[in-house]
C-alpha cells in the first residue's frame, strides 16, 4: 500500500482581472464576473488543512479584486496553511498590504511581470501593464513588510530578456524571482504555437540568470526560483528571506502534490491538472476520496515520470499504487 501526500493548494479566488494576458491559465479577464465566495473559500481551506496541505496559492483573476482577501488570509493563518498570493500589482494599495500584514500575510506575495520594459511587456500582457504594475512594486517596496517576488513567464515574446527583468525586480526591492516555463493551457492554448519555447531554450535562460542570481531550487524543471535580494536589504528582509528560502524549498519544490480549484468550483490533481470533480455538486471531502482511484494513479504517474510533453526525461515508472492514504 502506497501513500501520496498533499501538501500544496492553489485556489483561483476569482476570474476577474484587469488584464486579460495569453498565457493566462484560467482565462480570465474582466469580463469575467465568477468569484468563490468568502464562506466558501474558508471551507474549502479547512477541509484541505484536515487533508494535510499546509500551503495554499491564492490566485485568479487578480486576488486583489475579491474583498474577502484579507479574511481568507487571516483563516489560513489562525490554521496553521501558509498563504502565497500571485498578483499582477495594478490594484495594490497600501492599505491593503496593512490588512494582508494584520492578516497574517509575511512573505511570497508574487507580482506577475515578463518583461523588462513596456514594449516587450505589452506583447503578453497588453498595453499600458508594464507601469501599472511597475507601481504595484514599488508600493510593496515601500510598504516593507511583506517579502515579494515577481512570476516571469517564459515564452517567444520574452525569449532572452529574462536576466534584464530580474535585475529589474531587484533594483525594485523584489527577493525571489520565479522563472517559469510557458505551459500552454487555458488561453495559453490558443497562443502556443506562437509562444511556446523549447527545452533548450528555457534551459538557456535558466542558466544566464544562474550565472548572476542563486537558485533556491527548481520545481519540476518548469519553475526555477532564484534569490535576486539586493545586499542592501535590512536585518528584518535578511530573516525574511531566511524564512522564504525554507518556505521555497519545503513547500513549492520538494513536495508540490497538491490540489487546485478554480473560481468555477473545478477541482483537479495539481500540478498534472488531472480532473476530480466540482464541488459545485459533491462535497470536497468526497472529491479528495477520488485521488484513490487507480486511472487517477496511472494518469499522475505517467505524468511524474517522463511524459508531461518533454519537460523532464524519462525515469521510468517507479511504483505501483493501487491504493491511497490522503495524510
Amino acid at each position: 500500500m502506497a501513500e501520496i501526500s498533499l501538501v500544496s493548494g492553489a485556489l483561483s479566488l476569482t476570474g476577474q482581472c484587469t488584464i486579460a494576458c495569453k498565457h493566462c491559465y484560467s482565462e480570465s479577464s474582466p469580463k469575467i464576473k465568477a468569484f468563490l465566495s468568502t464562506d466558501l473559500l474558508k471551507s474549502i481551506i479547512s477541509t484541505l488543512q484536515r487533508h494535510g496541505v499546509r500551503q495554499i496559492f491564492l490566485g485568479g483573476g487578480e486576488p486583489f479584486l475579491h474583498k474577502g482577501l484579507e479574511e481568507v488570509v487571516a483563516h489560513m493563518f489562525k490554521n496553521g496553511v501558509l498563504p502565497s498570493i500571485s498578483t499582477n500589482g495594478h490594484v495594490i494599495a497600501t492599505k491593503r498590504l496593512e490588512l494582508l500584514y494584520e492578516a497574517g500575510m509575511r512573505y511570497n506575495l508574487s507580482i506577475s511581470l515578463d518583461g523588462p520594459n513596456e514594449e516587450i511587456n505589452s506583447t503578453i500582457r497588453g498595453t499600458n501593464s508594464f507601469a501599472k504594475t511597475l507601481f504595484g512594486m514599488y508600493q510593496l517596496s515601500e510598504f516593507g513588510k511583506i517579502l515579494w517576488g515577481v512570476n516571469y513567464v517564459c515564452c517567444k515574446n520574452n525569449f532572452g530578456h529574462a536576466l534584464d527583468t530580474a535585475k529589474l525586480a531587484s533594483r525594485l526591492g523584489a527577493s525571489y524571482f520565479n522563472c517559469i516555463k510557458f505551459t500552454p493551457s487555458g488561453r495559453g492554448e490558443r497562443f502556443a504555437k506562437k509562444m511556446a519555447i523549447t527545452d533548450d531554450e528555457y534551459r538557456i535562460e535558466i542558466s544566464t540568470l544562474s550565472e548572476s542570481f542563486t537558485p533556491f531550487g527548481e520545481y519540476y524543471q518548469d519553475i526555477y526560483v532564484f534569490d535576486v535580494r539586493s545586499d542592501s536589504v535590512s536585518s528584518d528582509n535578511k530573516s525574511m528571506a531566511k524564512c522564504a528560502r525554507s518556505y521555497f524549498s519545503d513547500f513549492q519544490i520538494e513536495n508540490p502534490l497538491g490540489v487546485s480549484i478554480n473560481h468555477f468550483g473545478t477541482v483537479a490533481l495539481a500540478p498534472p491538472n488531472i480532473y476530480l470533480g466540482n464541488l459545485m455538486d459533491t462535497p470536497l471531502d468526497e472529491i479528495i476520496s477520488r485521488l484513490a482511484a487507480t486511472d487517477v494513479l496511472e494518469k499522475y504517474d505517467q505524468w511524474l515520470y517522463g511524459y508531461r510533453d518533454g519537460i523532464h526525461p524519462p525515469r521510468g515508472p517507479l511504483r505501483n499504487m493501487p491504493e491511497v492514504i490522503i495524510k
